[in-house]
C-alpha cells in the first residue's frame, strides 16, 4: 500500500463515509462489509459514470476505486471528481490488480492519494484510508 503526499483529508463525520467502485459485486459488497465493521458509512456502485454521480450526492470522505470499470475507467472517474466543485474533495484509493512500481507511481501521478492491490489483507486498507484521514 502506498500514498501520494498530498494535502490532508478530514473525516465529515465520526463515522466516514467510504464509496466502494467496482464492476465485481463480490468485492464491493464484501468491502462494504468489513469498513461497515471498522465503524465506516459506506455506498458502493459498480461502474464510473454512477461514481460520479455517488460522489456528488454521498460527498464520500473516501473513494476506493477500481481501475478497470465500464462506462468510464477508474483515471477517467479520478481525474473527473478533481475537477468536481466539491466541498471537500475525498481522498481517492486505486484498487487495482496491478502492483508493480511503475503501476503504483502511475495512479499516485494521476489524482489517488493512495494505492492498493486487490486481494492484500484488507487490515492494510483500512490502514491506509485512516492515514489518509488523519493527515493534515
Amino acid at each position: 500500500m502506498k500514498q501520494a503526499a498530498s494535502p490532508g483529508y478530514r473525516a465529515s463525520t465520526v463515522n466516514p463515509r467510504v464509496l466502494v467502485v467496482d464492476d465485481n459485486p463480490d468485492i464491493t459488497s464484501t468491502l462494504a462489509v468489513l469498513l461497515r465493521e471498522d465503524g465506516f458509512e459506506t455506498s458502493v456502485v459498480h461502474n464510473g459514470v454512477d461514481a460520479l454521480t455517488s460522489v456528488e450526492r454521498y460527498q464520500p470522505d473516501v473513494v476506493l476505486l477500481d481501475l478497470n470499470l465500464p462506462r468510464m475507467n477508474g483515471i477517467q472517474a479520478c481525474a473527473a471528481i478533481r475537477q468536481m466543485d466539491l466541498t471537500s474533495q475525498p481522498a481517492i484509493i486505486a484498487m487495482t490488480g496491478y502492483g508493480a512500481d511503475r503501476d503504483v507511481e502511475f495512479c499516485l501521478t494521476n489524482g489517488f492519494d493512495g494505492h492498493s492491490v486487490k486481494g492484500r489483507h484488507v487490515s492494510e486498507l483500512k490502514a491506509l484510508i485512516h492515514q489518509l484521514l488523519a493527515r493534515k
